[in-house]
C-alpha cells in the first residue's frame, strides 16, 4: 500500500499510539458483556476517580452526569461526597466509552449504579439523551432519580443560580459558579491536544499532538454477533481508526486501520487471523494482521490489527449488506455506517 512506503516516517511516530490504544480498546470491547472488578484509588473531581484494575490504574468518568467544577464550593462539596462514597471501595466497572488513558463508563458499588445514586443525592446533573447517546429506557431510568432529588431540593437544586454547562452561558462572571465540561478533560501533549483543523467529530473518538501534528479519529468499540446462532464460548469485538498526519493548508494524510478483539478462557481463538469483507459484491479478504496477546482478569485477550485502504471502508458505509467475518464471528455495522461515514468525510 503506497502509506507504507510513502509515509514511513508518519507510521513510525504513530505506531506507538496503535498499540498503546489498541490495548486498552481490547479490555473495553471485550468487557462489553462483563464488569472489571477494581479498586478506588482517588477521586478527581466530583465524576471522575482512578480504578486500579488487576494490570493498570484506569481514570474513570461516571456516565450520563455532569457535576459542578473543581475548585468551586458546591464542587468541592460534590467532590468530597463522591470521595466519601468510594474511596478506597472495590467497585465494578463496565467501559462505555474510551479515550488515551480515560473510561466512561458504569460504576457500580454493590448493586449500586454511583452515577443514579449521585443523581439521587442532589450531586450532579443528568446529561441529556443528545449529549451522552443513552438509549430511552436509560434516559427515563437516570431521570427519575434525578427528578426525585430535584423535588426535595436536594444538594444542586437547593441553588437556582447553579446550571449545568448546556444551559449557562460561556462568559459567565469569574464570581459565578462554573460547572465542569460534558467531556472529559485530556491532559495537553502526547494526544490531549485539540486539532484546530478538525471540525466537529460528532460521537467518534479523537486525540492530537499539537507538537508532531499527528492524530486519531475513531469508533467505539462495535459488538460481534455469532453467525452460528450459539454461544462459541468467547467474545467478539471491534473498532476502526484513522491515524493521520495534519498537513498545514493541505488536509490530512494516514490510514485506517480495523482492530478485532477476542476475550475467551484459554485463547488460541484466532487460529485463522483471515478477515473478510462479505456482501459488497466480490468478497474481499483483508490483508494479514498484526497480533497482539494479554491476560486480564482470568482472560486471554487476542487482538488482530489490519491495515485497510480507504477503498474497504467506503463499500462498507455504501452497501447496507455489507460486514465483516472472521471464523464463526459476523460483525455487522448497522447504525455504525453514520460513524464511519464520518469518519471517512474527516480522513480527506
Amino acid at each position: 500500500m503506497a502509506w507504507r512506503s510513502g509515509k514511513a516516517n508518519m507510521q513510525r511516530s504513530l505506531s506507538l499510539v496503535v498499540a498503546s490504544f489498541v490495548i486498552f480498546a481490547a479490555a473495553v470491547a471485550a468487557s462489553a458483556q462483563a464488569s472489571l472488578r477494581g479498586t478506588v484509588t482517588d477521586v478527581i473531581d466530583g465524576r471522575t476517580v482512578v480504578v486500579e484494575l488487576s494490570n493498570a490504574p484506569v481514570q474513570v468518568t461516571l456516565q450520563y452526569i455532569e457535576t459542578p467544577v473543581a475548585g468551586t464550593p458546591m464542587g468541592e462539596t460534590v467532590k468530597l461526597h463522591l470521595k466519601n462514597l468510594l474511596l478506597g471501595k472495590t467497585v465494578d466497572y463496565r467501559p462505555g466509552t474510551l479515550q488515551f488513558g480515560q473510561s466512561t463508563g458504569r460504576l457500580m458499588i454493590g448493586d449500586v449504579d454511583v452515577s443514579e445514586q449521585m443523581l439521587r443525592d442532589g450531586a450532579a446533573w443528568h446529561l441529556p439523551a443528545h449529549l451522552s447517546g443513552q438509549s430511552a429506557d436509560q434516559w427515563a431510568e437516570y431521570s427519575s432519580f434525578e427528578a426525585a432529588a430535584k423535588g426535595e431540593k436536594r444538594g444542586i437544586w437547593a441553588q437556582a443560580a447553579l446550571k449545568p454547562s448546556w444551559q449557562s452561558p460561556a462568559s459567565a462572571n469569574s464570581n459565578s459558579v462554573q460547572v465542569a465540561s460534558t467531556r472529559p478533560t485530556r491532559p495537553k501533549g502526547k494526544y490531549g491536544d485539540v486539532n484546530p483543523n478538525l471540525g466537529d467529530v460528532g460521537a467518534l473518538y479523537n486525540g492530537y499532538n499539537a507538537e508532531t501534528r499527528t492524530g486519531y479519529i475513531g469508533t467505539s468499540p462495535l459488538g460481534a454477533s455469532n453467525e452460528r446462532g450459539y454461544d462459541p464460548g468467547y467474545d467478539t469485538g471491534m473498532d476502526v481508526m484513522y491515524f493521520y498526519r495534519e498537513n498545514e493548508g493541505n488536509g490530512r494524510t494516514g490510514f485506517f486501520v480495523i482492530t478485532v478483539f477476542f476475550r475467551s478462557a484459554n485463547g488460541n481463538v484466532a487460529k485463522d487471523p483471515t478477515l473478510t469483507l462479505t456482501g459488497a459484491g466480490k468478497d474481499i479478504r483483508l490483508s494479514s494482521p498484526k497480533k497482539f496477546d494479554y491476560h486480564l482478569n482470568d482472560r486471554v485477550y487476542e487482538v488482530l490489527q489490519y491495515h485497510v485502504e480507504r477503498s474497504v471502508i467506503e463499500k462498507i458505509v455504501n452497501n447496507d449488506s455489507a460486514y465483516l467475518h472472521i471464523g464463526q464471528g459476523r460483525i455487522q455495522f448497522y447504525w455504525a455506517r453514520y460513524l464511519l461515514y464520518n469518519l471517512l468525510q474527516l480522513s480527506r
